[in-house]
């Protein structure tokens, strides 16, 4: 537990996708870059498994912050000030 947020950390989107069909998460923050692929996949495949949690992408790439957006991320912050960002991005959920 840190600031106030549980949290389960992965690092893949295999993973990522196993932990979710064991529980609901009212938010995910995700990178563009994971071991097993693009954070576009997981980005999608958690949009369809559950439409109600928020997601939030992390890059510092302008194109790739785009293009999460289009597939259901509610928010990109930029990796170089995500720690200050996130936690903004989190509590104005």
């Amino acid at each position: 537990m840190s600031h106030g947020f549980q949290s389960d950390n992965v690092t893949s989107i295999a993973a990522a996708l196993d932990r979710m069909e064991d529980k609901v998460y009212d938010i995910i923050v995700c990178d563009a870059d994971l071991q097993d692929g693009s954070g576009l996949d997981l980005v999608s495949k958690a949009a369809i498994v559950d439409p109600a949690t928020w997601i939030i992408g992390i890059t510092s790439d302008e194109t790739m912050s785009e293009l999460m957006t289009k597939k259901g991320c509610n928010r990109v912050v930029c990796s170089r000030l995500a720690p200050d960002e996130l936690r903004i991005a989190i509590l104005t959920k």
